[in-house]
């Protein structure tokens, strides 16, 4: 008797041991909703909007006030025979897919005060430091303008001759609905973390080139139906004047998930506005990290209706000659 109770006590241990070498299906059985948690890690953790859009832009002048202040340095995107035929003496050129790299590896950010981002017009650049700013890089800006105020010569390539009244008649002080509340981006980068979902959007996009998110007006006025327009200005300027068919959303107020962010479509191409293109730039990279598929309306209002803009005066970002200043280029060969 003793014998059998041994052997079965026995047996069961030998299944127990044989039971503990099955293989644990540890995976959860659904993943993680990346966009959820991303979404909350930008809104609480870096409190994004309302640590940007807008003050993240420094002029010209302040640039060329600290020409010689070690703590800043100027990093330049435009195309390196952009940058030959005249540049910001010390700034460094790099291309836009290099830039994070560059960051990472190449400079040691904290070092500087300010690590400012310039281009031709100050839209892709805005873009860029968004970016990087989200990335973790908080003392990264961009040049107001871009180039255009630097000097006369490169505002007459890019500013100058778009700042028009091409579709100056195509505006209205309508109210337009906002969409109904949605479906929401699909992220799959495979991470689980905030920090590393983030990341792994920010160079993803650094992969893609800033002109993939840019509208021209000439193409969205001819087929304004496709296109679920966004104007990013202060209510009061909406209330004034917009571009028919345009809804509005306040800058830091409304693209987070307790307002209005879950109206934005994902049927439809979104395009967004302001006066310039440069805070909406801080705006779109915001959006894109997210999921969203957001275009920059080229050069904003000034490229539709700017002699309305300047005779609305300050607060309307309207393009015009004292923008631009007469600031020493330094000219050579080889980038620095």
């Amino acid at each position: 008797m003793k014998k059998s109770a041994f052997t079965i006590v026995g047996f069961l241990c030998l299944l127990m041991f044989l039971q503990s070498f099955k293989t644990v299906n540890t995976s959860p059985v659904n993943p993680p909703d990346e966009f959820e948690i991303l979404v909350k890690h930008l809104e609480t953790s870096l409190n994004y909007l309302n640590t940007t859009d807008g003050s993240a832009i420094v002029s010209a002048k302040e640039i060329f006030e600290n020409i010689k202040n070690k703590r800043y340095l100027v990093i330049d995107l435009r195309r390196d025979d952009y940058f030959d035929d005249g540049h910001i003496k010390g700034s460094k050129n790099i291309k836009a897919a290099n830039l994070l790299k560059f960051f990472k590896n190449k400079v040691t950010p904290e070092k500087y005060d300010k690590v400012i981002v310039t281009c031709y017009s100050g839209q892709s650049a805005g873009y860029y430091a968004s970016l990087l700013r989200m990335y973790g890089f908080k003392n990264a800006y961009s040049m107001n303008w871009g180039m255009s105020s630097w000097g006369k010569a490169y505002a007459e390539r890019m500013w100058t001759r778009r700042s028009t009244d091409d579709f100056k008649s195509e505006v209205e002080s309508t109210d337009n609905s906002k969409a109904t509340k949605g479906a929401r981006p699909t992220l799959s980068t495979g991470k689980t973390t905030a920090e590393a979902i983030l990341k792994a959007r920010i160079e993803h996009l650094f992969t893609v080139p800033y002109k993939s998110y840019i509208t021209k007006a000439p193409a969205f006025f001819e087929a304004r139906n496709d296109f679920y327009l966004i104007n990013y200005w202060d209510k009061t300027n909406y209330d004034t004047l917009h571009i028919k068919g345009a809804v509005h959303y306040a800058p830091q107020t409304s693209l987070t998930s307790t307002t209005d962010l879950y109206t934005l479509p994902l049927d439809k191409k979104i395009v967004m506005y302001d006066g310039t293109g440069q805070k909406t730039a801080y705006a779109i990279a915001y959006l894109n990290v997210l999921g969203y598929e957001v275009n920059n309306l080229a050069y904003g209002a000034n490229r539709v209706m700017n002699s309305t803009l300047l005779e609305k005066g300050a607060g309307w970002d309207a393009f015009s000659a004292k923008e631009i200043h007469s600031y020493p280029v330094k000219k050579n060969l080889y980038a620095e």
